[in-house]
């Protein structure tokens, strides 16, 4: 079993709170959508994605695992109401992919496809609406918009 607890840093004695006790196999990338206050968990093992609500009561299990393989990090913009998701597929058959979906899991699409291989490490920039990541296989940074344009 994985726990999840939160701190409160405006407290001088901060004290951890558990959130969440859950099995989860392996939580590779987490995600905070701190509008409604829900907690996005990315579980590699079983290339699903899973929400939560940060008091505990609220699970929704599997809200993407349409065409996710190896999926390797998460990244929401709250204002926009994305969550961007990185796929490293398996290098033989599938291609690496990022997808832009809605926060409830809908209306995924794949914004990056090409010259892609090991994405990881996304951030978002919601000033400026550009989504950032590593490719470890090519070790550098790139960016996109929200669209998948100006690459």
């Amino acid at each position: 079993y994985f726990k999840i607890y939160s701190l409160s840093l405006t407290n001088r004695m901060p004290q951890a709170n558990l959130i969440l006790e859950k099995n989860i196999r392996q939580p590779r990338s987490i995600a905070v959508e701190w509008i409604t206050n829900k907690l996005y968990i990315l579980e590699s093992d079983l290339a699903r994605i899973d929400m939560f609500s940060l008091d505990g009561k609220q699970l929704k299990t599997n809200i993407v695992t349409n065409n996710l393989h190896q999926p390797s990090s998460i990244a929401i913009d709250p204002i926009a109401e994305y969550l961007f998701i990185s796929d490293e597929g398996d290098r033989d058959t599938i291609t690496a992919k990022i997808f832009r979906c809605l926060l409830d899991g809908s209306q995924c699409k794949s914004l990056i496809d090409q010259k892609l291989e090991q994405p990881s490490d996304l951030t978002v920039d919601h000033i400026k609406q550009r989504l950032y990541w590593v490719d470890r296989a090519h070790d550098h940074v790139e960016s996109c918009d929200y669209h998948g344009a100006r690459r």
